[in-house]
């Protein structure tokens, strides 16, 4: 064992680091390309035959392919972090996506890159890596504006195409002062697989592959411009992906849950700048078959443009691997927190030496990964010292996270507080890390099937708008997995959306009593005392959210919205500042600004935040028809109509829109264009009073008495004390 830990001792003690001292760096412009959920096997430069991905290819054939390389976290944001900082999960603590911020305690690789007078600039596909979770650390532009963009799901979070992010990619390569470092990162491979149709129909029988096939396709478009600018040949360019995807593998059809090669395995390749000579034995192109760490790619690109490192980091440089020499043997450390933190599983931590490859998890695992590749024939209860050693270095490597803490605490203000508690560390934090590191709880392994099966399954019928049925599906879950918070949580928001809000209630107090550190119950609470008009509890829920992630701008936007039902208007437009504190294009946010000016009887200003709200979204339902109400008051029909006919585009079936666009029609004279609005307006909601009563009155000015009476007949029914339908009937009668 003694040898083992010594391995560990080593791999700590080999610790490089950033900020320049020293030597001058080399003028090389730095291009770091990241491609979400890429399996390296669905390439064509791994061997892959079924894609063409020329592009990829191309780069391989021109530098080094790396051929074993592992993720540390199979997730979007904890994954890019270590890319970023060359630092373990149990280092930066940024462990899970959405809750973890990374501190700016830890210095990034644009940070480095801008003391040395670089341009830097990133441009994100998805709201996973947006600025607020800290990777926009060191960058003079960071775009991640998902735009009108939304997610294509209701689980999943928002992304753009990859052609999206060119758009402003290319036009900042083609301004852009050399040197420069870029980041640009694509999303979608990753699920849902929705490629354009050109690649769907080249790849009907694998939709993941049409993804992979047109993400390379727009990075063609990337490298034709740098060569067209003068730009790749002085260029060092990185690719690699942050995580893979399982395929089904071991019974995981994406990824998050699970540590096998299926989603931990990625690709990484390097082609050096033109002329650039490494002076080794070895020469691009090359394949380099040595299991290396997403890490090292921060050291590599340091000593690659001739960085001397001043801060520690996890990563090795690979330089000396590039020039065809071998670098010390070290354990590999990586892990899942994600069953732990969505379902109270057990979570998952590994450790890969060489071909040896160990995962601690309530039933220990061990592969041979030479001869074992698939991950299927578990050797722990054979090789047992095999197991025991590699456990005893998982275990010192993992315990680095009560290191990590008491360096951080060293000399904290409230500030760094703060955030320690958004990094889950103190308590108070969010989500809570395990008290231990042992393995608890149930095995993910065992529970892959009924999570796909209950839990991804009824997702499908929950987007589809099968609500009964994804609710039939959660209730199993619930059934068979009773401590899962999250089962919980996904059978509340069927139920909120059957309408059956008392059991909906039930459900989430059930998983804040299981799991009351994550935030995902919280916030449909406060809608649903929102819409029970219990807006004080529904401001708590808001602020108990907040302070279990994060004060987002969706967040604070949805404080400002209950502020203004309650009649707090300028309560409301100081949380609405915040909110655009964090991003001023946040289109709720400028919405609500509007509605609050709106509450304190100023028009004009609130026209002013309801024009912003359309710049950013110009498809606004509730912008464009707040801004048709302001026109209604001041007697503009025809401003009201246009406007009302713009959200009518926006959304054909929003029943409130069109009993609107009625009653403009009316006011300008118009009954057969009233009707239709109202006809239409009662085809989405035929108990809308407001439609029915407004199709009432164009009957009667048309003379069709009888019919004007049957339908204030009905809004009687639905509500006998609607004052205007009591006195119009009273006078037709």
């Amino acid at each position: 064992m003694g040898k083992w830990i010594g391995i560990v001792a080593l791999a700590l003690a080999v610790i490089v680091v950033v900020l320049v001292l020293g030597r001058g760096p080399a003028q090389y412009n730095v291009l770091l390309i990241s491609i979400d959920t890429l399996r390296p096997d669905h390439l064509g430069c791994y061997g892959y035959e079924h894609i063409e991905t020329p592009n990829i290819d191309g780069l391989a054939e021109e530098g080094f392919l790396f051929l074993d390389v592992i993720a540390t976290v199979p997730l979007t944001l904890p994954s890019h972090a270590s890319l970023l900082t060359g630092l373990l999960p149990t280092t930066s603590g940024v462990r899970d996506n959405g809750t973890f911020v990374l501190s700016d305690q830890f210095t990034t690789l644009p940070e480095i890159f801008s003391e040395l007078d670089y341009t830097t600039g990133a441009f994100v596909a998805t709201f996973v890596l947006d600025s607020r979770f800290g990777l926009d650390q060191g960058f003079e532009v960071y775009d991640d504006d998902m735009g009108s963009q939304s997610q294509q799901s209701a689980f999943l979070w928002p992304e753009r195409r990859a052609d999206a992010v060119n758009d402003t990619a290319l036009k900042w390569f083609a301004r852009a002062q050399e040197p420069f470092f870029a980041f640009v990162h694509y999303y979608d491979p990753h699920d849902p697989y929705t490629p354009p149709q050109a690649f769907a129909d080249a790849y009907p029988e694998n939709l993941y592959d049409g993804e992979i096939a047109y993400t390379d396709s727009i990075l063609g478009d990337l490298l034709s411009t740098l060569k067209a600018n003068d730009l790749y040949d002085n260029t060092l360019i990185v690719l690699v992906s942050d995580h893979g995807e399982g395929l089904n593998e071991h019974n995981e059809p994406g990824h998050a849950v699970q540590i096998y090669e299926s989603t931990m395995r990625v690709a990484l390749m390097v082609k050096l700048p033109k002329g650039y000579r490494l002076g080794g034995d070895l020469e691009a192109p090359a394949k380099i078959d040595y299991p290396v760490q997403l890490i090292d790619v921060f050291p590599t690109v340091l000593e690659l443009v001739d960085v001397e490192p001043e801060h520690s980091v996890d990563g090795v440089s690979l330089v000396p691997v590039l020039k065809g020499d071998r670098i010390d043997s070290r354990m590999l450390y990586f892990e899942s927190m994600y069953p732990y933190f969505y379902f109270k599983w057990s979570p998952l931590r590994g450790v890969r030496h060489n071909n040896w490859k160990y995962i601690l998890a309530p039933e220990e695992e061990l592969y041979d990964l030479a001869e074992d590749p698939g991950e299927l024939n578990n050797l722990a209860p054979a090789r047992i010292e095999r197991a025991d050693e590699m456990r005893a270095n998982l275990m010192v490597m993992a315990g680095r996270e009560t290191e990590a803490l008491e360096s951080a605490r060293t000399s904290m203000s409230q500030e760094d507080v703060h955030k320690l508690m958004a990094l889950g560390y103190l308590a108070g934090g969010r989500p809570k890390l395990p008290e231990n590191i042992e393995p608890g709880g149930r095995d993910p392994k065992y529970m892959m099937k009924d999570l796909e099966k209950y839990l991804w399954g009824g997702r499908k019928y929950f987007d589809n708008g099968d609500f009964e049925g994804a609710a039939g599906l959660f209730g199993q879950m619930v059934l068979r997995d009773p401590g899962n918070p999250q089962a919980h949580v996904h059978l509340a928001k069927a139920l909120m959306e059957m309408g059956e809000i008392d059991i909906a209630q039930a459900e989430f107090r059930k998983a804040i009593e299981i799991d009351s550190t994550h935030s995902s119950a919280f916030f449909p609470m406060a809608n649903i005392m929102r819409q029970q008009g219990k807006l004080d509890r529904a401001l708590f829920y808001l602020r108990l959210g907040a302070s279990l992630s994060m004060e987002t701008p969706d967040v604070l936007s949805s404080m400002g919205a209950v502020y203004v039902e309650k009649g707090e208007p300028d309560s409301a437009i100081q949380v609405l500042e915040q909110a655009l504190e964090l991003n001023p294009k946040d289109p709720m946010a400028l919405q609500n600004m509007g509605q609050a000016y709106l509450a304190k009887n100023q028009p004009e200003k609130a026209m002013q935040w309801f024009r912003a709200t359309l710049e950013v979204q110009p498809r606004n339902v509730k912008a464009l028809g707040n801004i048709a109400r302001v026109f209604i008051q001041r007697g503009q029909p025809d401003s009201t109509i246009y406007y009302f006919e713009r959200a009518r585009q926006a959304d054909p079936a929003d029943a409130t829109v069109l009993a609107n666009l009625g009653s403009a029609y009316c006011q300008k004279g118009m009954p057969a264009e009233a009707g239709e609005a109202f006809e239409s307006a009662l085809q989405y909601e035929p108990g809308n009073t407001m439609a029915l009563f407004g199709l009432a009155a164009v009957r009667a000015q048309e003379g069709k008495t009888g019919e004007s009476i049957a339908l204030l007949e009905r809004i009687l029914d639905i509500d006998p004390d609607f004052q205007p339908a009591i006195g119009a009937l009273q006078a037709l009668r």
